[in-house]
């Protein structure tokens, strides 16, 4: 999983190169600022995932409003360090 700025999409495109080329079927680049996220299979080109939807890999499903509600809880709490 990765997180980034919205603006780093070549680094994007070259850490999707690199991971598809050691054997990484599935990967996810979350955009946790604004709730988005693509997810990445081999072979097929980005998939963008919304709040309201589901980041596959494989048989795995994470629903990202979930996983967004988490952070969210995390953060007021204080017990994550800022990216």
């Amino acid at each position: 999983v990765l997180t980034m700025r919205m603006n780093r999409i070549r680094p994007l495109r070259d850490s999707r190169r690199k991971n598809h080329a050691w054997d990484v079927l599935y990967f996810w680049v979350i955009y946790p600022v604004a709730a988005v996220g693509w997810e990445y299979h081999e072979g097929q080109g980005p998939v963008h995932v919304d709040r309201s939807g589901i980041l596959h890999a494989g048989a795995v499903g994470v629903q990202m409003g979930q996983l967004f509600r988490l952070v969210e809880a995390e953060t007021r709490r204080g017990t994550t360090q800022p990216g």
